[in-house]
């Protein structure tokens, strides 16, 4: 096995310090204490990743997104949403509209909201509207919330049958572990990980991979399950199969995104069935 502590001939010394350098570039500015962590663990994810190499005690992995897949949050945020907007006289808006507004969390939901009712989303509107959504949403948790039919036995039955389960989510970590703790799930899963919580999130890879490894999990025998572009063009990003359900928020069909496979309930994967596919993906 090549030493860990080189690769292609570059010390881990060197590519740790570039890694630092796109770190700060990410961020725009100076460093903040956490990067240097985030640069250790990205590098430390492309060592084992790349080099085929993982713990011999690391486990096969299932992430779930959050929203619209583990749990139909859309209720509660389209009611934070319409307290938020209602502050500057936009009309509340349905359930319909989070199909087309919930995309990449709580900020874009509010600009795309602004937007559909010819409102330009300045920063300063939305330094007024953003906490205002964030505060009435956590302040009201866990709300209307509850897990999808099926999914929370999916999950049971995985990690009796020794899989790791995690959370990869975009939702700020804060949010996501305050939910999971008020719905009394959080010990169902090894690892959550929000979209704050790396100096990158979903469709990038990294933050599938990165959650991986914070569950101590095996990318070659990892799965991905969500309901919207983020999560397939993330898995693609990670090199990991996908399997896509239609009941979330997207503003794109789940099947016109190709998924590796569409389930319509979660009655309809089992442990065995979630095996297959992963042995498929890496024959292909």
């Amino acid at each position: 096995m090549v030493p860990l502590l080189a690769v292609h001939g570059a010390p881990v010394g060197s590519r740790l310090a570039a890694l630092w350098e796109v770190q700060k570039h990410e961020q725009h500015g100076p460093a903040r204490s956490t990067d240097l962590f985030h640069a250790y663990l990205h590098l430390r994810v492309y060592l084992l990743h790349g080099l085929g190499y993982w713990h011999p005690m690391s486990k096969p992995i299932a992430l779930f997104d959050l929203d619209g897949t583990l749990a139909d949050t859309g209720p509660d945020l389209r009611d934070s949403l319409n307290h938020a907007v209602a502050t500057i006289g936009i009309p509340p808006v349905s359930l319909d509209f989070l199909n087309f507004a919930v995309g990449q969390g709580g900020r874009v939901m509010i600009e795309r909201t602004l937007k559909a009712h010819d409102v330009k989303p300045t920063d300063e509107l939305m330094a007024e509207l953003h906490p205002l959504f964030l505060e009435h949403y956590e302040t009201h948790m866990p709300g209307h919330t509850v897990f999808f039919d099926g999914v929370l036995g999916l999950v049971q039955d995985l990690r009796r049958a020794g899989w790791a389960t995690a959370v990869c989510t975009n939702k700020p970590q804060a949010l996501a572990d305050r939910l999971l703790a008020c719905l009394q799930k959080t010990s169902l899963f090894d690892a959550v990980c929000g979209g704050d919580l790396f100096a990158y999130r979903k469709p990038d890879g990294r933050h599938l991979l990165s959650t991986i490894e914070a569950a101590r999990g095996d990318p070659r025998q990892a799965i991905m399950f969500g309901d919207s572009v983020s999560d397939v063009a993330g898995a693609r990003s990670a090199g990991i199969p996908v399997i896509g359900v239609p009941f979330g928020y997207t503003d794109v069909p789940i099947a016109e995104l190709k998924p590796d496979l569409v389930i319509e309930i979660w009655h309809d994967i089992s442990v065995d069935k979630i095996e297959q596919l992963i042995s498929e993906h890496r024959s292909a």
